[in-house]
């Protein structure tokens, strides 16, 4: 085990090519701690059990987090000097592009156009994932192939923004909820007249526009609305399909694996319970407005 970076818990498995949170180790058994941390004279026994521990933990290697910079450098932009490029950022950022690789393909060229556009609205790295996301479904989202503007998604973005900017509250529970306690405590909330809470802007304005119609005559806040409230239904109905805690450690991770879509909602160190993501899956993404089951 490598040494943790100054001033945080963050350990590099060097042998293993990951880097996590000590935190993360509460979700491992003892067998699985000590096959990540020993040396393995048999390559493929070896590698064969080390990408059965990655999926089952849900972690990114290394080489996955490094091509996150790769992405952005696409853009012909630097990276703000402002800019921390912690594990959490880039664990976020990665799952974001991951997503748009897999159910947003696109050329080259609109893929940098989405990093400049996402560099010129995100704060952080984390927020830039999310802003990319949104550039790509607005673009991917127009099926008569018209080109879309800058100015029409910025105008958009700007109006759904406000509607993302009511729904960043949230409730204080545990850190360790069962899913029935989970189900309670978004009911309560719920009752007691409050709206959902994002984990932070960009990500409730990426679940606002994947799941509402784009193409959708009139103006988009009203579509807004319907999902959220179809979403607060959902969660107060549904229960959390697995949980873990995130390879940062800075959350543990509540997942709702649904037919059409995936809902990952957080509870951080200070027990906020917050909406990390709600993406739909498959190619359904880019066509369409989902329905909610």
């Amino acid at each position: 085990i490598g040494l943790g970076l100054s001033a945080t818990s963050v350990i590099e498995l060097a042998g293993a090519g990951l880097t996590l949170d000590a935190k993360k180790f509460l979700d491992f058994s003892t067998e699985d701690v000590i096959a990540l941390t020993i040396d393995e004279k048999d390559a493929d026994n070896q590698s064969a059990q080390l990408s059965a521990l990655i999926h089952r933990y849900h972690l990114l290697t290394n080489i996955e987090l490094s091509t996150v910079t790769s992405v952005i450098e696409q853009s012909q932009l630097p990276l703000p000097i402002h800019w921390t490029v912690g594990l959490k950022d880039r664990v976020n950022c990665y799952r974001c592009l991951n997503y748009a690789g897999r159910v947003m393909p696109v050329k080259s060229s609109v893929m940098k156009e989405a990093s400049k556009w996402a560099l010129s609205r995100a704060q952080t790295l984390t927020e830039f994932g999310h802003y990319y996301c949104v550039y790509l479904r607005f673009v991917t989202s127009n099926n008569n192939g018209a080109q879309v503007s800058s100015e029409s998604i910025n105008q958009a973005v700007d109006a759904l923004t406000s509607v993302a900017l009511e729904c960043l509250d949230c409730p204080l529970v545990t850190f360790e909820l069962d899913d029935k306690n989970l189900q309670s405590a978004f009911g309560q909330w719920v009752d007691s007249g409050n709206a959902l809470g994002f984990s932070n802007l960009a990500s409730g304005l990426l679940s606002i526009v994947m799941n509402i119609d784009l193409r959708a005559k009139g103006a988009l806040e009203p579509e807004a609305a319907r999902y959220l409230q179809q979403l607060k239904t959902l969660l107060c109905e549904k229960l959390a399909n697995d949980t873990y805690i995130s390879q940062a450690g800075q959350c543990r991770h509540y997942v709702y694996s649904l037919p059409e879509r995936e809902i990952v909602v957080n509870v951080d160190e200070i027990g906020c319970l917050s909406i990390y993501s709600d993406l739909p899956t498959g190619t359904s993404a880019s066509s369409q407005t989902l329905s909610i089951n």
